[in-house]
């Protein structure tokens, strides 16, 4: 591999990245493996969905003016956790002296995160906390500065995982109720592990540059002690995945800069032990893996014996198109990599995530039209791809209205205080 290339890769990350932050949020599955809960983009809203993992339409349980997160199952599949960045009226008795900032745009706007429970069934939302700032108001719409952040159940339902990355910091809630049990500050995408006691997250993030990476880090939920596991290398702003039993990590890092006339990967995915052990590289690095050069998000299978990696890919028109990724398909040592994204050079495919049983995989894909956002179930056995119908899009048709939600009003909020002071 040339300079040039590796250069080419270098660009087809950062703008992959940008694509994925601004346009495409996780679809989860939910604990039975029979439906799929996502949030999309309509216009100037973004719509919580819940669908038939078989098929039929998508059920609207939630129209919000501003930005949502991607949403998390209850282990009881009854109940969604999702948050809203909503942009507060103007009101000019709002004393914000005491708010804490978001950035350091000359403009910032009143701004609230708001931690919600979803009834799956009737939509009623109730509000579980929320957060004031002073913010960029693109916060409250399309954009994030890095790894799409959501909140995660833990502890058997007992804690909430409430990360609010716009001041780039995550909180640890014990539920029914608002009690805050720890906040951890400079931390960032945490993802609960399958055991539910530790959460992987990310540290010290260069959040000025969408590329800038930090260290990773493990967090005990019984103890609330911080340990790092990787921090001699930038590890990419993309949530790490765990291992089925919750003793390892694989996290997107850098690798070493090659030598003079040498080239190669500017990132590759390490395998790091959270106990005993020291941190590899998952693929050796004359290995020709395909979609792990420069990878982007992994998951890794129910079983453990499957990884799906998102990887970036080149444009067929470098003039149209800058940067896309495509869906790879492999065994734990890179064996039998397969791309299972119906790719033509000018779509995006992100977020694989596998159903409870290992034998399928959702994931979403942006469309060349770069508005068009699907949620796709891939059989694995079968290599068969479904897209879940009435998937909502800018291209819509007038007269075409998705379902409305289920009525349902919202209800008292848990917690009706402003956490900022807690």
């Amino acid at each position: 591999m040339n300079a040039r290339r590796v250069a080419l890769l270098a660009v087809l990350l950062v703008v992959s990245v940008v694509a994925y932050l601004l346009a495409c949020s996780h679809a989860a599955w939910s604990p039975d493996g029979k439906r799929i809960a996502f949030v999309s983009r309509v216009a100037d809203e973004q719509h919580l969905y819940v669908a038939s993992a078989d098929g039929g339409k998508p059920r609207l349980l939630w129209k919000a003016d501003h930005f949502l997160s991607g949403p998390a199952w209850s282990s009881d599949g009854r109940r969604l956790l999702v948050f809203e960045v909503a942009e507060l009226p103007p009101d000019a008795q709002r004393d914000t002296s005491g708010w804490p900032k978001a950035g350091e745009a000359s403009a910032l706007a009143p701004l609230e995160n708001r931690l919600w429970e979803v009834d799956v069934e009737s939509g009623t939302r109730r509000r579980l906390a929320r957060q004031h700032y002073l913010g960029e108001t693109k916060w409250a719409s399309e954009e994030w500065g890095f790894s799409e952040p959501h909140p995660q159940w833990a502890d058997d339902g007992k804690t909430v995982v409430w990360p609010i990355s716009e001041l780039e910091e995550v909180r640890l809630l014990r539920v029914p109720g608002d009690e805050v049990l720890k906040r951890f500050e400079g931390v960032v995408a945490p993802v609960v592990s399958p055991s539910g006691r530790l959460v992987a997250a990310l540290a010290d993030v260069d959040t000025s540059r969408k590329e800038g990476g930090g260290k990773l880090v493990v967090i005990d939920l019984a103890t609330l002690d911080v340990r790092t596991v990787l921090d001699d290398r930038e590890v990419a702003p993309m949530p790490p995945a765990w291992s089925p039993d919750s003793t390892v990590l694989l996290a997107v890092a850098k690798v070493d800069k090659p030598g003079d006339g040498d080239s190669g990967p500017t990132s590759a995915i390490w395998r790091v032990p959270v106990g005993e052990g020291k941190p590899r590289r998952l693929f050796p690095a004359d290995a020709a893996v395909a979609g792990t050069e420069n990878p982007l998000q992994i998951a890794w299978s129910p079983k453990g014996d499957l990884l799906a990696v998102t990887g970036g890919v080149e444009s067929k028109d470098r003039g149209k198109k800058q940067g896309q990724s495509g869906i790879w398909l492999m065994g734990l040592d890179g064996s039998g990599s397969r791309r299972i994204d119906a790719g033509t050079g000018e779509d995006w495919a992100y977020h694989p995530t596998f159903s409870p049983d290992g034998k399928r995989l959702c994931y979403r894909q942006i469309g060349e039209d770069e508005k068009l956002v699907q949620t796709v179930v891939f059989d694995i056995a079968e290599g068969k791809r479904m897209t879940v119908p009435v998937e909502p899009s800018k291209k819509a048709e007038p007269d075409t209205k998705p379902d409305e939600p289920s009525k349902g009003a919202e209800a008292p909020a848990t917690s009706p205080g402003d956490a900022s002071t807690q």
